[in-house]
Formats: structure tokens, sequence, C-alpha cells
């Protein structure tokens, strides 16, 4: 009888454990076992955030999820996430963020007939971040393009691709001048493709109805025909980079440039050129409204360093253009990678150096459909 009683006494105890137990880890909130605001469970600081990042922010919000616990990161082009809120598939709100890079929500909503409202009524940071439309080419193709051209652009070099290299005063040991562009989904295409318009027809305040001239229409589908012939499941600069032979002259952003170039063994035979006119990505935190975006940046930082210190941070060490304490953005430190980083010299516009919301979306638009 003895045995049976301690018996039922030691399994009261348990039970009174695990309750207790329960209690403390859920904090009698939500019974996840997490404290409520953690809202994918991983968490040991309750940010509870997601933070959905286009793929030329994705080494920055890595940094940023490797200082932070409890943030998760969501990888989309930016196009797909702007279309996702205008359709009220992606809500962003206190525990959802849009860090992208271009102002991606006017661009989309440029183009759509339903949903653009969402979009239009998104409230964002200021610009955390900047970085320029880049040509990478081996020096001594860039040296070729420099002497063969009025100015080393997409301009003159589209007009070639496809061609020999001797068209452009190379070496017949070159073959042909093979490009890449990223397609125009993402914020590096968007404004290689743009800039690369741009430098064409002469001025960034270009509109849709110059592609319909005769002059510039046969160029641009040209530019997509030979850059699409040329598209691999990577980015061109990845492509460039693991298959040399693959490709003459890629665009990108030169964020990535730094990136993806830092530790290649050939990067010292590569040059790195923002063509005129000069066109950014410019990054900035969206959320659903002020309340919200506040809300986020105090998860990311609540004292020194802010919220919008700490992406900053993240931007800056992934080799973006970032605002110094005086005001003035910074160049990256670009030295170290190798390569002739001859856009790390060029000063930046005070704008993005790009055609109209409407404009970008058509743009964007007939690249695809003509590559």
């Amino acid at each position: 009888m003895k045995r049976f009683l301690a018996l039922l006494v030691a399994v009261a105890m348990v039970l009174l454990a695990v309750l207790v137990r329960g209690l403390l880890d859920g904090n009698g909130t939500d019974g996840t076992g997490t404290d409520g605001n953690d809202t994918d469970g991983n968490g040991t600081d309750g940010s509870g955030l997601e933070l959905i990042c286009g793929p030329q922010l994705l080494a920055a919000c890595n940094s940023l999820a490797g200082e932070l616990e409890g943030v998760r990161i969501t990888l989309q082009d930016e196009s797909d996430t702007a279309e996702a809120i205008a359709a009220g598939t992606v809500t962003l709100g206190a525990g959802t963020a849009w860090l992208a890079a271009g102002d991606w929500p006017a661009i989309t909503a440029a183009g759509i007939s339903e949903g653009a409202s969402n979009l239009e009524d998104l409230e964002s940071t200021g610009v955390l971040g900047r970085s320029p439309a880049v040509m990478v080419a081996r020096t001594d193709r860039m040296e070729a393009i420099s002497s063969s051209c009025t100015q080393p652009d997409w301009g003159c070099v589209g007009a070639a691709a496809g061609s020999a290299w001797t068209e452009l005063g190379g070496s017949p040991q070159w073959g042909r001048i093979e490009i890449g562009l990223p397609e125009p989904t993402a914020a590096s295409g968007m404004t290689v493709v743009n800039q690369a318009v741009a430098s064409e027809v002469g001025t960034t305040d270009f509109a849709t109805n110059d592609l319909a001239d005769p002059a510039y229409s046969s160029w641009f589908s040209h530019l997509a025909e030979t850059s699409g012939s040329n598209a691999s499941s990577t980015s061109p600069l990845v492509e460039f980079v693991s298959r040399p032979a693959s490709l003459s002259v890629v665009g990108a952003l030169e964020a990535e440039a730094i990136e993806e170039l830092a530790g290649v063994a050939s990067a010292d035979t590569l040059t790195v050129l923002a063509p005129d006119p000069i066109a950014t990505a410019d990054v900035r935190l969206w959320s659903s409204d002020r309340a919200a975006l506040d809300s986020v940046l105090d998860r990311l930082g609540s004292g020194e360093p802010t919220g919008a210190e700490v992406l900053v941070d993240s931007l800056e060490a992934t080799g973006w253009r970032v605002v110094g304490p005086g005001g003035d953005l910074r160049a990256p430190e670009a030295a170290s990678i190798g390569a002739q980083m001859l856009s790390s010299e060029v000063e930046l516009p005070d704008s993005t150096g790009l055609p109209s919301p409407g404009t970008i979306y058509t743009v964007n638009e007939r690249f695809e459909s003509d590559s």
C-alpha cells in the first residue's frame, strides 16, 4: 500500500513539474513555447521579424540575420514581392518588412490595374544605401571598348553584341562579343537595363515612345535578344566568374561586383566601370504604415546603434555605398578585391538617374518579352 501511495505521489509531482514548465516556457501567451513575439519560433530575443529581401540584398540580409537572432530571411525578386503585395498574398506589417533596391512599389503600381493602392499606401525609410549600374569585363576587352566607342557604354557594346571582337578593335582570338544583362525582375537588371537605354538614347529622362523610334527600337531588341541567348540559371556576373569563356561583358550592380569578385583569383585581370549616365539602385526598408515601420526598426535596434544604423552597417559590409556621419556617401572599400574598380572613383548623382516608374515598367516588360 505504501509503495502504491509513493507511486501516486511521484506521478503527481511529475505532472505538476510539466505543467509549471509549460507555463514558464509559454509565458501564458500563445502556447507555442516562445515569448509570443517570435513568430517563427527560432529566435531567442523575441524579434520574430521576417525580412523579405531582393537577390542583390541577400548578402546584406544574411549579415544582419547573423547579428540578430530571431530574424527570418525570405529571398524573392522585387517584382514578385511587389506583385504579391498588390494581390494581397503578402502583407507587410510590424512582423514583416521588405528591403528593396529600387522604388518597386511605384514601378509596379504604374503598370497594374488592380491592387495598386496596396503598394501606394506603403511607407519606407529614407535611402539606406546606393549602388551604381556597372559593366564588368576583362581589362583588355574594356580597353578595346574604350578605344573604339565614343563612350564605353551599352549603347556601343549592345550594337556590336554577337559580332567578332575585331568590330571593337579587339583580337581575332577573342571570338565573339558575348554580353550578359540580368533580367529586370530584380534590382540589378532593372537598373542595368534602364541605364543601358539611357546610354543609347542620350538622356535619363527618356519615355516609352522613344523605344518606338526605329533608331532605338532595333537596338533595344538586339540588346535583349543577344543577352537572352546567353542566359543561364545564374546571374550573368556569376556565370562570367565561374565560366570566363562564356561571356565577354556583363552588367551588374557595383555591390554585386564587390561581393562576387572578392577572393576570385583572376580578379586582377578585370575592370569594373560605371557607364554614363550613372544610374543607381537605392535601398529602402518598406512596411505597411509608419507605425509598423517604426516597430520594425525598433526590433532591429532600439538603442545604439538604431535599427536604421544596423541596416546601414550590413549594407556597407556587403559593398553598398552608405551615407557617412557628415552626410556624404562613402565609397565602398573595394581595393582589396583586386579588380580595377573604376566605378568606385565615380561620384553618384543626387537622383537615381532612372526614368519615371511607368517608363521603367514598360522597359522591363519589353526586355523580358524580347529576350
